[in-house]
């Protein structure tokens, strides 16, 4: 009679191992294998991806950071830029105030060295109770023949003035039902060839005999003591040698035209250029 346990094939049998994975494969034929594989390399590869996916979350985090950094940098650099131009415009305008108020300080200055030059004179006829000479008479300049009406597009030519960086040639005026087209070429006469200039042109119409006087401007702009109240408002141009250049007055209806043309040229630091008029009165 056999035993009921085996025991011989019991201590034959290899003793179960909890740190390995059991694999079975089938083939075609139909025969089974067995393979068993530790667990260590799976572990390995799980905490490799934890690793990884780790790191990558960090970096991901560090890189919406900073690119919220640099927008705000941006944002702050352009609010920087925009000041900066604000303050270089307002730094232009008082530049261009403070030149007006030197002419006029100018102004008041040489009539009230004149008036003081006078006085010792004035004092020492009172005190010499001499009477003053009586003024040279007047004479009326003799009759001129009226001259020829030019055509409508004739060119007006400025009387001569000192050397200056810019000039102006053949400015001509032409009549179109309500506008006043004017045409005029820029000079540059800056040293070099390749000197480069740029600035602004302004054309003011005036007539002083109305009453009161009226201006008309191109471009548009506001006008304080027949000079633009912003330098900047003018056209912009640039200019090597020779530009020619062009300008449209609008004249509304029933009023009367201008009689001067008067041409403002600036550079981009507000220095007023140019500054001459033409009497067009005879020309339209």
């Amino acid at each position: 009679m056999e035993p009921l346990i085996k025991w011989d094939e019991l201590l034959k049998k290899k003793p179960y191992t909890a740190n390995k994975f059991t694999l079975l494969l089938v083939g075609r034929l139909g025969k089974a294998r067995s393979q068993q594989i530790s667990f260590w390399p799976l572990v390995w590869v799980l905490t490799l991806t934890g690793v990884y996916l780790l790191v990558s979350f960090f970096i991901i985090c560090d890189y919406i950071r900073l690119r919220q950094q640099t927008h705000s940098q941006r944002i702050h650099i352009a609010q920087l830029t925009l000041a900066a131009d604000q303050k270089e415009k307002a730094i232009a305008e008082l530049k261009q105030d403070n030149a007006l108020l030197s002419d006029y300080i100018q102004t008041q200055e040489g009539g009230t060295q004149k008036i003081e030059n006078k006085l010792p004179l004035i004092a020492a006829i009172k005190k010499s109770e001499i009477k003053p000479p009586a003024p040279a008479p007047t004479v009326k300049p003799a009759e001129q023949k009226p001259k020829a009406e030019p055509p409508a597009a004739a060119a007006l030519v400025p009387p001569a003035s000192k050397k200056e960086s810019m000039d102006i040639q053949d400015l001509s005026v032409k009549k179109e039902d309500s506008l006043l087209n004017i045409t005029l070429k820029l000079v540059n006469l800056s040293a070099g060839d390749n000197a480069t200039m740029d600035g602004y042109l302004h054309l003011i119409g005036l007539n002083r005999q109305s009453d009161p006087s009226r201006t008309w401007t191109y471009p548009y702009v506001k006008v304080v003591n027949e000079l633009p109240e912003n330098f900047r408002h003018g056209q912009r141009f640039g200019i090597q040698r020779f530009r020619e250049m062009q300008g449209s007055l609008s004249i509304p209806a029933g009023s009367d035209f201008p009689t001067t043309i008067k041409v403002l040229i600036y550079n981009t630091q507000g220095v007023l250029l140019v500054n001459k008029e033409y009497e067009i009165g005879d020309a339209l």
